[in-house]
């Protein structure tokens, strides 16, 4: 007898939202640790390509809004208490002039299966100077500067 395992599908509710990251919020990143009572939901790539590129300023990975351009990006799933989704969105200065804008874009998980989540990205004319060709994955190993070390320049 063979056991299947299937891994439940997660799904956004009231309570929680599901979230995909690419950058420096995966597991094992710098800023992953401001995603303390999320879940992780598995590996996702996006369904369209974007441009994830590295910005010039502090090697910030960034998903330009811009569908079509780039690769399917490669990141990770979690499901975000809605609490938790606000303090996300204040680390990604959503709303702010320069700051993340948050959408909902549609990812596809391991199994096939396609769901809708959310994802920060930037529109270009708020990135500045772009250090790297677009990217399918962002790096383990990479430059990225944390705010913390950044200074008040």
């Amino acid at each position: 007898m063979i056991l299947v395992v299937r891994r439940e599908i997660p799904q956004m509710n009231h309570d929680n939202q599901i979230v995909f990251v690419y950058g420096t919020l995966k597991r094992g990143f710098a800023n992953h640790d401001i995603l303390t009572n999320a879940r992780y939901a598995g590996t996702a790539v996006t369904m369209d390509p974007y441009p994830l590129i590295i910005s010039e300023s502090w090697n910030v990975p960034v998903v330009v809004d811009e569908v079509g351009s780039g690769y399917r990006v490669e990141g990770e799933l979690f499901s975000v208490p809605l609490l938790d989704l606000k303090i996300m969105d204040e680390f990604e200065d959503v709303g702010r002039t320069q700051g993340y804008i948050r959408k909902r874009i549609v990812v596809e998980i391991v199994s096939g299966d396609q769901l809708t989540a959310w994802i920060y990205m930037k529109l270009r004319e708020q990135i500045g100077q772009i250090k790297s060709d677009f990217l399918r994955a962002y790096p383990a190993i990479n430059d990225y500067v944390p705010e913390s070390l950044r200074g008040t320049a």
